[in-house]
């Protein structure tokens, strides 16, 4: 068997100061021919010339100057203009990959369907700027357990996740730009609609939380911002995802008759009280917060959703 040929994807944004290990830790996998592409989102830092430096001496690292448009839309223009590998993975700019990341989670992956449709994503440590680890640590499910969760939440973080070429070829068939989802959100979406999705439990990779973690006065502080913005993000457009429409136009191809008649109903439900009913009470899309559940029944009855 051949030595996988993996491209890293990477998007990054005044991440000058965390880069290189990063860089280092990619250039280190295990047991694959690895190459990384570097799309660099409008930093205002020396993230570029870090980068420069680096391409000098590493000719698998190629860079993108782009402008910015957002980490969102970043990393899937990135993806789209990949050159042809057997697999891609996303990479955050500030992350350590432990050498087996790329090799463990392509070995998920039986060898009969490394041509079809298929997603791997593991687990993680969570550490500070100094890579202790830190007291809480959050674990992703394996796979979601219905079509309504996959619909309006993420499962697989983008950093953790590797594709079959054959599913980066779908992910940027008609990518979502001008919508406000993370690539990670619309990557899981693809794969748990219509490929294989594993999980693999062991953590292969250092996720760094900058700014420590304890329980003094700046941290909560900190704690206040952050559920202050998660309020905030509830009221924005597009914070409940709805695919129906994109995926009814682009991809029906792939659905099952069972999608179909689902995403037909979710495009549909503005015109129906009864479709609204059903999407609030009966499709399985529940948000996980009760704040979150209220506002999305109203976005629902007012036709926001």
């Amino acid at each position: 068997m051949s030595t996988p040929h993996v491209i890293v994807v990477m998007s990054t944004y005044n991440g000058a100061r965390y880069l290189t290990q990063q860089l280092d830790s990619i250039f280190a996998q295990q047991s694959v021919n690895v190459e990384c592409l570097v799309r660099d989102d409008g930093s205002t830092d020396d993230t570029v010339e870090v980068l420069n430096r680096y391409a000098a001496h590493e000719p698998r690292l190629s860079v993108i100057r782009g402008t910015n448009i957002g980490w969102r839309r970043s990393f899937l223009v990135a993806l789209s203009q990949a050159s042809e590998a057997d697999f891609y993975a996303f990479s955050d700019q500030d992350d350590i990959w432990k050498p087996e990341k790329l090799s463990s989670s392509i070995d998920m992956i039986p060898e009969d369907q490394r041509g079809d449709i298929c997603l791997v994503h593991c687990n993680k440590v969570k550490v500070d700027d100094d890579l202790h680890e830190l007291p809480r640590q959050q674990h992703k499910i394996p796979r979601p357990s219905s079509i309504g969760w996959s619909v309006l939440n993420g499962y697989a973080q983008g950093c953790a996740s590797v594709m079959t070429r054959r599913m980066r070829d779908v992910v940027i068939r008609d990518m979502p730009l001008d919508r406000n989802w993370g690539h990670d959100y619309w990557v899981g979406l693809i794969g748990y609609l219509f490929g294989n999705v594993y999980y693999n439990p062991e953590p292969l990779f250092y996720h760094v939380i900058h700014g420590g973690n304890g329980g003094n006065v700046s941290d909560t502080g900190n704690l206040f911002t952050n559920q202050f913005r998660k309020l905030k993000r509830i009221f924005d457009k597009g914070h409940f995802p709805n695919p129906a429409d994109l995926l009814l136009n682009h991809y029906s191809d792939l659905m099952s008759e069972d999608q179909k008649a689902f995403f037909t109903r979710i495009a549909g439900y503005r015109k129906s009280r009864t479709l609204k009913k059903w999407l609030i009470h009966d499709s399985g899309i529940y948000p996980q917060s009760r704040m979150e559940r209220l506002m999305f029944r109203l976005f629902v009855m007012f036709g926001r959703y």
